[in-house]
C-alpha cells in the first residue's frame, strides 16, 4: 500500500516513494494454527533499487501464544534490485529472541518468464 506524502506525526514525514506492507500469515500444522505476521517498510531509490526494513515474527499457536523468549522475532535491512526479467533481494537480519538466530542472511534471485 503506497503512502502519500504527508506528516505522520510531529517531525515525521513520509516521502511519496515510500511504501508499507503488512502480511498476516496463519500457518496450519497437524497440531495447531499459528500466527506469524510480517511487516515491510520500503523506500524506492529509483525504478530499479529499493531499500527496506522487514520484520518477521512467529508468536506461536493462536490458542496459546508462546512466552516472549520462545517467540521468533527478526529484523532485516534489505536492498532490492528489480530490472525485468530479473529481480534480486539481499538482506542482513538479526534475531532478538533465543528462538531466532543472532545473524541471518537472505538472498532471493528471481527470473520472470
Amino acid at each position: 500500500m503506497p503512502w502519500k506524502s504527508g506528516r505522520l506525526s510531529d517531525g515525521v514525514s513520509v516521502p511519496s516513494t515510500s511504501s508499507s506492507t503488512r502480511s498476516w500469515i496463519c500457518r496450519f500444522s497437524a497440531k495447531a494454527l499459528t500466527f506469524a505476521p510480517a511487516d515491510r517498510i520500503a523506500y524506492n531509490l529509483s525504478k530499479t533499487w529499493t531499500l527496506a526494513i522487514e520484520h518477521y515474527a512467529d508468536y506461536g499457536r493462536f490458542a496459546n501464544f508462546e512466552p516472549l523468549g520462545q517467540q521468533y522475532h527478526a529484523l532485516f535491512g534489505v536492498i532490492d534490485y528489480n530490472a525485468d526479467p530479473f529481480s534480486d533481494e539481499f538482506g542482513v537480519g538479526h534475531g532478538f529472541t533465543t528462538a531466532s538466530e543472532p545473524l541471518i542472511l537472505k538472498l532471493m534471485l528471481v527470473r520472470t518468464f
